[in-house]
């Protein structure tokens, strides 16, 4: 849709030809002879013929024709114009350009019309630099033509020069005349902007950078990597290629890479806004956050659409100390991420596009692009049928703007009060100082084609044993398959058949022996009596499971969905909380083997996950409801036909609730100041622990394709001890190392890198590498899933639970991974996208992770594809190995035995006193010789699903250990000395005692 304004600047009269066009000469490819004469053509051969010639390929008819009425008028432009089309349709393009300049430019019909042609042919040959200057001496020429500046932008956004080609889509909005699409590629400049009838297929090697950044954003890093260094092979001076290479190399965490691309930049490099964003991106990691303020400040000054460079900013503000500042330009950044969204749903034409439009004129207005923002207003008129009525304000507000037209944005207002200049620039040299090889770049086809990122923190030493973790669920007894109502089309599936079950490892009756619980479904959601009923299965000493659901009160018939089994009111004995699609419910355990059911008022939505544990510092549980969708279309809506591909973003998120007991043991919201229902989202799986090891338990939640949530507890004073406050963003742990939104899944949370500080690992979306946040210090995350070598094996997989357990016992967190798309790509014509996928397995070591495949016959679990959902971790036979159940959309549950020759181990069950009684948020700390380990008691984890509570520790050949410290929630510290490995104690808190289990 082209939207006319009506206030377009009339173009300069053009100044008169220096050259008489008596003087022009005759291209040599259409000679004057008496040979012409007795061809056969006709002198008088109409314009229309020489036309029908040209287009039916007859160049030489054509030319006969031509040259008989040149011979008459040489200077006539529309023969010149045709003798240009012949020499072009012969493959002749310099001879078509001259006779295009023979066309003199003031010419008032032909002039403009031949200087565009020249230019557009200079495109399709790939000989941009020309068809740019071309455009450019156009518009100096003729003035402000909105067809010029158009072509300028398509031009210069076909070579991902983006920052250029947002000037002359601004000169358009200025001239009144601009494309919806247009606006929209404003929105982010960072992001490529793909417009196939303006996209020029050349093979010009300007149009590859294009192509790269394309590649780099679709998550096809290798592909990217590879052509990226092609081109800075082949021009070592583009300071544009060189920028983008270091981006790259930026995603991969190759610091090596970076190194010697540092050592390599060519001059003029500090115009480039990528090349500040790389580097301040590149700083943050390195834990030299004032460095990056500097870096990151330069960048957003040269492009206030980057939502990722705001986004790391804000980060290295807060990780420098500048709280304030931070705040500010976290909510900058929050600002730029409604607009993209809002952009996104106008592209895809949601219902919400008329309303989007609007909100997205407000916000542009809040961030200074009034422009932008009043032309938004005009389409979104246009849109109501409302041009007419508006029109008169509109106009008045365009020539408002065009009178005051303030200039270029104070930096200080795109930096939000960072001054660039009170922070330190990065030591180029000393960081290039460790790059080997010449100052010149060359590339290297072995490291290009092989590998995807340079070695991470060290090579991961694969222990003596191989892991063996096999399925004996039908040998224990255990039958459960999770029923989600689908159809036998999996054409027709609805987006809540997709999530899966949840399952529950836990002693319901205390003898010792972990029991397992699983939702089930069948029904329509929002019925509480219309499935199949949850399942209870009780461990009889790791031999066999027996199922008594009904007899113990626990077989519910709603649409289930995830489970928390935790001790609600404090009597010892583990009660569980449900997750259903519709009212959820409490099972408290009477003690006696059965459970007593009471529904939790308000909770009639889809909670997808629950976590429990003490947030507000009263040492009494919480319960936090994870949400997913607050929409009805959802429930109905198939994911073919629809045209979404089962997203979640098209229907309306859902505010997650934390709930807190009375006095009566009643359930009810705790407002927190309503920030939970001011941040509504897609939730998935939550975690609590005292990440930050201050005030209290903080709450990580993932998010499917929208932002995490990260609520920090702060010492609120009061009646209510803590308070909670979402600093994702600030944190590093708001979305991936990209920057951008993932569909984040499940959550696996422990040590991996052993430096003290607990860490999580996220399940993501197809071509979304999954994430792994490691803590540099209390509370401030860094993605390092590349650099641990879990991005690449992770990108072709749709991934649901995952666990972090050191199932060989050598010390270090392994990782188990569930995976399995929610849809079936050949619906969508996509065969080579698979639907069921097999399990990965990530053997952990002291350098990062190596994709394991286990020793196991090849028709075994972890070989066999399915739609892999909820996983579970539990000792379930108590020989110290841990082992996993696993739930499926496709396939029975498994019971994953592990039966891994590894080393030495230590277990504990710990019971608080004066803390919870669950000791949520309890650190241990385990010394022997030079080793350090640690775990934390956590509430969630996982995926829909309940973990058996112990503290679960291997440690390789030691056989005792020097010291074990337990910091209770409590604040209490509990020391124990010597203590025998390959044992499982229980730990009461206040009680000097380790009780062997």
């Amino acid at each position: 849709m082209l939207v006319s304004i009506g206030c377009e600047r009339p173009a300069s009269p053009p100044p008169q030809s220096e050259t008489p066009a008596a003087e022009a000469e005759i291209p040599a490819t259409i000679p004057q002879s008496q040979a012409d004469v007795a061809s056969g053509v006709d002198s008088n051969v109409s314009i229309n013929e020489i036309k029908q010639w040209i287009d039916a390929g007859q160049f030489d008819k054509a030319e006969q024709g031509l040259r008989r009425r040149l011979a008459l008028d040489p200077t006539d432009p529309p023969m010149l114009f045709l003798a240009a089309r012949c020499s072009h349709g012969r493959g002749a393009l310099d001879d078509a350009l001259e006779y295009l300049s023979l066309i003199p430019a003031d010419h008032p019909q032909a002039g403009l019309a031949a200087q565009g042609q020249a230019a557009d042919w200079l495109m399709q040959a790939g000989r941009l630099p020309e068809a740019e200057a071309r455009f450019e001496e156009m518009i100096e020429r003729y003035g402000d033509l909105p067809p010029l500046h158009r072509r300028l932008a398509s031009l210069l956004n076909s070579q991902g020069r983006r920052l250029e080609a947002a000037e002359h889509v601004r000169q358009l909005i200025r001239l009144g005349d601009v494309t919806e699409k247009e606006l929209l590629s404003l929105t982010t400049l960072s992001v490529p902007f793909h417009d196939e009838q303006s996209d020029f297929a050349s093979g010009s090697p300007l149009h590859q950078l294009a192509r790269a950044k394309r590649l780099l954003v679709q998550d096809e890093v290798p592909e990217s990597r590879q052509l990226a260094e092609q081109l800075y092979a082949e021009f070592p001076e583009s300071t544009a290629i060189a920028a983008f290479v270091g981006r790259v190399y930026n995603v991969m965490q190759a610091d090596e890479l970076l190194e010697r691309w540092v050592a390599t930049l060519p001059g003029g490099i500090e115009a480039e806004q990528e090349y500040w964003a790389t580097m301040g991106q590149w700083m943050l990691r390195r834990g030299q956050p004032k460095v990056a303020v500097r870096c990151l400040s330069e960048a957003v000054v040269r492009d206030p659409t980057d939502r990722v460079a705001y986004l790391r900013l804000a980060e290295a503000l807060a990780a420098a100390g500048e709280s304030a500042a931070a705040e500010r330009v976290a909510a900058r950044q929050q600002v730029l991420q409604q607009c993209w969204q809002w952009a996104i749903n106008i592209g895809f034409g949601r219902e919400t596009r008329r309303d989007d439009m609007q909100r997205l004129a407000a916000k542009l207005n809040e961030v200074n692009r009034p422009w932008e923002a009043v032309a938004w207003e005009f389409i979104a008129a246009h849109d109501r049928n409302e041009l007419d009525q508006k029109l008169p304000e509109l106009r008045d507000r365009r020539e408002e703007l065009a009178a005051s037209d303030p200039a270029a944005d104070d930096p200080l207002f795109l930096t939000c009060g960072v001054d660039p200049s009170q922070y330190p620039l990065p030591d180029l040299p000393s960081l290039a100082s460790t790059a080997s090889g010449s100052n010149r770049f060359q590339l290297d086809p072995a490291s290009s084609a092989s590998s995807s990122a340079s070695s991470p923190l060290g090579t991961p030493s694969g222990p003596a044993a191989p892991i063996q973790l096999v399925d004996v669920a039908a040998k224990r007894g255990i039958d459960f398959q999770y029923l989600n109502n689908q159809s036998a089309n999996d054409a027709h599936i609805v987006m809540y058949q997709t999530a899966g079950g949840g399952v529950a490892a836990f002693d319901f009756d205390l003898d010792g022996w972990t029991d397992l619980y699983f939702c089930q479904a069948g029904g329509l959601p929002n019925v509480s009596d219309g499935s199949q009923p949850n399942r209870l299965y009780r461990n009889h000493a790791g031999d066999q499971f027996v199922e008594l659901g009904s007899l113990a009160g626990v077989d519910d018939r709603s649409y289930g969905q995830g489970v928390a089994a935790a001790d609600l009111n404090q009597d010892g004995f583990l009660d569980l909380v449900v997750a259903n699609i519709g009212a959820n419910l409490i099972y408290l355990n009477n003690g006696d083997g059965t459970f007593t059911e009471s529904p939790i008022a308000g909770s009639d939505g889809w909670t997808t996950s629950i976590a429990v544990g003490d947030l507000d510092g009263d040492a009494l549980p919480e319960i936090v409801e994870i949400n997913y969708i607050d929409d009805p279309a959802a429930l109905t809506a198939e994911c073919w036909g629809q045209g979404f591909d089962c997203t979640p973003r098209i229907f309306r998120q859902a505010n997650d609730r934390i709930l807190r007991s009375d006095a009566e043991e009643n359930w009810r919201p705790w407002e927190m100041d309503n920030r939970f229902a001011e941040t509504p989202n897609y939730g998935f799986a939550g975690v609590i622990a005292n990440f930050d090891q201050s005030a209290g338990n903080d709450l990580f939640v993932v998010n499917d394709t929208k932002e995490n949530h990260f609520w920090v507890s702060r010492d609120g004073g009061g009646t209510s001890r803590f308070g909670m406050v979402n600093q994702a963003a600030l944190r590093g742990c708001a979305s991936g190392a990209s920057g951008e939104e993932q569909g984040c899944m499940g959550i696996a949370a422990g040590d991996f890198d052993r430096n003290g500080l607990l860490d999580l690992h996220v399940t993501n979306y197809w071509q979304q590498p999954a994430n792994l946040y490691l803590q540099r210090k209390g509370g401030f995350f860094t993605d390092y899933a590349a650099q641990y070598g879990i991005a690449d094996p992770s990108r072709a997989t749709v991934a649901f639970g995952t666990q972090a357990s050191d199932f060989d016992r050598d010390g270090w967190l392994d990782l188990a991974i569930l995976n399995g798309h929610v849809f079936d790509p050949v619906e969508n014509n996509t065969p080579e996208v698979p639907f069921r996928m097999p399990p990965q397995l990530f053997r952990g070591a002291r350098g990062g992770f190596t994709l394991d495949v286990p020793a196991i016959e090849s028709d075994s679990f972890w070989s066999t594809p399915t739609l892999g959902r909820t996983l579970a971790k539990l000792d379930y036979n108590r020989d110290g190995r841990p082992d996993l159940v696993a739930n499926h959309l496709d396939a029975p549950a498994a019971l994953l035995e592990n039966k891994t020759a590894g080393g030495h181990w230590l277990r504990l069950d710990l019971v608080g006193v004066a803390s919870e009684r669950d000791a949520i948020g309890a650190h241990v700390t385990v010394r022997q010789a030079d080793d350090v380990w640690h775990d934390w008691v956590i509430g969630g984890d996982g995926y829909l699903c309940t973990n058996e509570s112990t503290v679960d520790f291997g440690v390789g050949d030691h056989s005792q250990i020097a010291e074990l410290t337990i910091e209770w929630p409590s604040g209490t510290r509990q020391i124990f000395a010597d203590v025998e490995t390959n044992h499982s104690y229980l730990v009461v808190e206040n009680d000097d005692r380790l009780v062997p289990r």
